[in-house]
C-alpha cells in the first residue's frame, strides 16, 4: 500500500496526476488492460500490476503500447512503495524511449523518475533532474505532461523548503488545469498553493485556496480520486485551525464527505482513513 506518510504529506496526491493513455493492443490483451485500468482507478494498484504484467506478455516489446504500459506499471509500483522496481522499470523504459520512443514518452519517463527520486528522499537530485527536463517539456504541446513535471518540481522545491520558488510552479500547474478544464488537477494545484501560503505565513491566502478547492472537489464524481482529495483538504483544514477555529468544523464535514465516498465505493482503505481523521477531529473538539 502507498505509504501513509507519503499519501497524506504536504506534497499532495501527486500519483493521480499521471496522464491516462489510449492503447492500441491486440484483442486478447485489451480486456486485461481494461481490468487493470479499472483496478488503477479504484486505487488497487497491486491488482492493476498483475493484469498489466499479463498484457506485457502478449504484446510486442518494441511496440509503443508496451512502453506506455511500462510507464503506467512503474507508477503503480511506486504507489505500493516498491521504489526500486519502479526506478528499474522506468530506466528500462527510458532506454527504449531514447532508441525508438517519442519525445513525449521521454519527458514523461523523466518526470516519473524525478518523482521516484523525491519519494526515495533525494529532493536535491529530483530538483536538478526535473529542472533539466523542464526545457524539453515546454517544447511539447502536451499540457498534461508539462503539468505532471511541474507538479513534481514544485514538490521537490517544497521538500527543500524553497517555498517562494515552489509557489509560481504550482501557480503554473493551476493555469494548465484551468486551460485544460481538469478539475482533479485544479483541486490538487489549489491545495499545493494553500500549503505553500501556509509555510509563507499567509494564512488568509491559504484559507482562500482551501475554500476554492473545496468548491471544486464537491463537483467531482464520487470515486477514489475524490475521496482522497477530500482527505487531503481535510488535513489542510486541521492545520489551519490554529488561525481559524471554524476550520475544525469544516474538517469534520470534509472527512464525513470522504467517508460517504468510501462507503459508496466500498473502499475499506478510504473508510479507515476517514474514520481515523474524524477521530482526530473529535479529540480536538
Amino acid at each position: 500500500m502507498y505509504a501513509k506518510n507519503m499519501l497524506f504529506s504536504s506534497l499532495s496526491l501527486k500519483i493521480f496526476l499521471i496522464p491516462l493513455f489510449c492503447f492500441a493492443v491486440n484483442a486478447n490483451a485489451n480486456g486485461e488492460f481494461e481490468q487493470g485500468e479499472a483496478f488503477w482507478q479504484q486505487g488497487e494498484f497491486a491488482n492493476a500490476i498483475k493484469y498489466w504484467e499479463r498484457v506485457l506478455e502478449q504484446i510486442d516489446p518494441s511496440s509503443d503500447a508496451y512502453l506506455e504500459i511500462q510507464i503506467r506499471m512503474a507508477t503503480a509500483y511506486q504507489a505500493v512503495g516498491n521504489y526500486a522496481t519502479a526506478q528499474a522499470m522506468l530506466q528500462q523504459a527510458q532506454h527504449q524511449a531514447e532508441n525508438a520512443g517519442t519525445l513525449r514518452q521521454q519527458v514523461l519517463i523523466q518526470s516519473a523518475l524525478g518523482d521516484v527520486l523525491l519519494a526515495t528522499q533525494q529532493p536535491d537530485a529530483a530538483k536538478s533532474h526535473l529542472q533539466k527536463n523542464l526545457v524539453l517539456a515546454r517544447t511539447l504541446n502536451e499540457p498534461a505532461i508539462l503539468a505532471h513535471l511541474l507538479n513534481n518540481l514544485g514538490n521537490a522545491l517544497y521538500v527543500l523548503q524553497e517555498y517562494a520558488e515552489a509557489l509560481p510552479i504550482y501557480t503554473e500547474v493551476m493555469e494548465v488545469a484551468q486551460h485544460e478544464d481538469n478539475s482533479n488537477l485544479s483541486v490538487q494545484a489549489l491545495r499545493n498553493q494553500a500549503q505553500v501560503y501556509l509555510k509563507l505565513n499567509d494564512s488568509q491566502a491559504s484559507f482562500a485556496k482551501l475554500e476554492t478547492a473545496l468548491s471544486k472537489v464537491r463537483t467531482l464524481p464520487s470515486n477514489y480520486d475524490k475521496g482522497f482529495l477530500l482527505l487531503s483538504l481535510g488535513q489542510l483544514a486541521l492545520r489551519l485551525q490554529k488561525y481559524f477555529p471554524k476550520t475544525l468544523n469544516m474538517a469534520y464535514h470534509i472527512f464525513n464527505e470522504a467517508l460517504q465516498v468510501g462507503e459508496q465505493q466500498q473502499d475499506n482503505r478510504l473508510i479507515a482513513y476517514a474514520k481515523g481523521f474524524l477521530g482526530q477531529v473529535y479529540e480536538r473538539g
